[in-house]
């Protein structure tokens, strides 16, 4: 049968193949075992060794495909109707074939690898290296599952509280329906000249309390800002306000104009059954200064009563807190002022004992007591407002026990 595929492939490409070509130098086997250290141009020229499809052979002119047996290196000739592009196909399919079967002969030797360097451990380090990887599992298999399980243990939220600005919530009962919460609003007022341009501005952000236990007390914490708040709101809108401003603005005697300006920035501090807490910033701009000034206001409220705390509220000896304040705050002070943060007033001390007892000055928050100083107070301008804020830790000596957050 052999002789007679010979004489047909002789008689069709018309060339004599001869019986027993000599064997190739390469086999299946060498190649393979080099394939991890061949360069990509080295491996596309194997690959045309073992196909015989190099660019010359898959021209229309030679309709042949060589073929070479890979165990005894017989070469043949077989006449083919495809066209080049098929050809190509042909060609990169079994380069890929060569590329599979590389990857999986290079995870072969890696695994072989890893299994030997497990064999030639000792029993022992054989044990811990199994116990690491039981523990990395265990691991991933945890952290899989903990986020739906921390879901199920987070309680519902309640929304009985509405936000129109922004809200900070505290849930003061384990009911949804009985929460104490503080929302802020802002309220804004415009001045405008004949021609349009804008002479005044002013906006107020105010807090409205919501404690549905005690709605006297909440009433009463609403009610003093919203007096504040239309007392510096009127002073926008009236036309005194209007005519003197257009004045200023007909004149531009300071030259470029710019709109005169109130500001009342409002921050919670606290929030709960004992306390609510703020803290105010007041912005004021005039024209024909060069800058404007902020002004700082603390404000404290009994939850249970609405009244504003003073600090011989919430202390059990006034003299003795007065006294370990300013010392407190004074040591802070020299240490930064040592460090190079800023530079005091040779005064600093007295400021210091005076805002201390100064009950628009402090509040409390959730992790302490804080107290504000204004920029040019007890330091130069140019290091602006100046803020201590003394931790509940240090102040069970003289704050009273229902003051001091559990």
């Amino acid at each position: 049968i052999d002789a007679q595929v010979q004489a047909h492939i002789s008689e069709m490409c018309e060339e004599t193949v001869p019986e027993t070509p000599p064997k190739p130098s390469y086999s299946f086997e060498n190649y393979v075992s080099s394939l991890e250290t061949r360069e990509p141009g080295e491996l596309e020229s194997s690959v045309s060794k073992y196909t015989g499809n190099e660019a010359s052979e898959l021209s229309d002119s030679e309709p042949f495909i060589r073929t070479v047996d890979i165990k005894s290196g017989a070469v043949s000739k077989n006449k083919t109707s495809s066209t080049p592009k098929e050809k190509a196909k042909s060609a990169y399919a079994k380069k890929g074939v060569l590329n599979a079967r590389r990857s999986t002969e290079s995870a072969k030797r890696k695994e072989n690898g890893v299994l030997k360097k497990f064999r030639s451990l000792s029993v022992t380090q054989q044990s811990v290296a199994l116990l690491v990887a039981l523990a990395i599992i265990a691991t991933v298999i945890i952290a899989a599952t903990l986020p739906h399980r921390k879901k199920d243990l987070e309680p519902p939220v309640s929304s009985t509280a509405s936000t129109v600005s922004k809200t900070v919530s505290k849930t003061i009962s384990s009911e949804p329906q009985k929460s104490l919460s503080l929302e802020f609003k802002d309220e804004e007022s415009t001045l405008k000249a004949s021609d349009g341009t804008v002479i005044a501005k002013a906006s107020y952000q105010y807090p409205v309390a919501t404690i549905p236990e005690n709605t006297a007390a909440a009433e009463k914490i609403n009610s003093f800002f919203n007096s504040e708040k239309a007392e510096i709101m009127s002073t926008y809108t009236s036309e005194e306000k209007k005519a003197e401003c257009e004045l200023m603005h007909s004149q531009k005697a300071y030259g470029e104009w710019k709109a005169n300006e109130t500001s009342v920035k409002m921050a919670g501090g606290r929030a709960d059954e004992k306390v609510m807490s703020f803290e105010k910033s007041l912005y004021t701009f005039s024209y024909g200064n060069i800058y404007g000034i902020t002004e700082f206001e603390a404000y404290c409220f009994s939850s249970e009563t609405g009244e504003q705390l003073k600090i011989a509220d919430i202390v059990s000896d006034r003299d003795a807190y007065y006294t370990f304040a300013s010392d407190y705050i004074k040591n802070i002070a020299e240490e930064k002022q040592n460090a190079g943060d800023f530079s005091l007033y040779s005064d600093y001390a007295s400021t210091i004992s005076s805002t201390v007892k100064n009950d628009s000055r402090w509040y409390l928050t959730d992790t302490g007591l804080k107290i504000l100083f204004e920029a040019d107070e007890i330091v130069y301008f140019t290091y602006g407002a100046q803020s201590v804020e003394i931790p509940y830790s240090e102040l069970t000596a003289y704050l009273k026990a229902e003051y001091i957050p559990q």
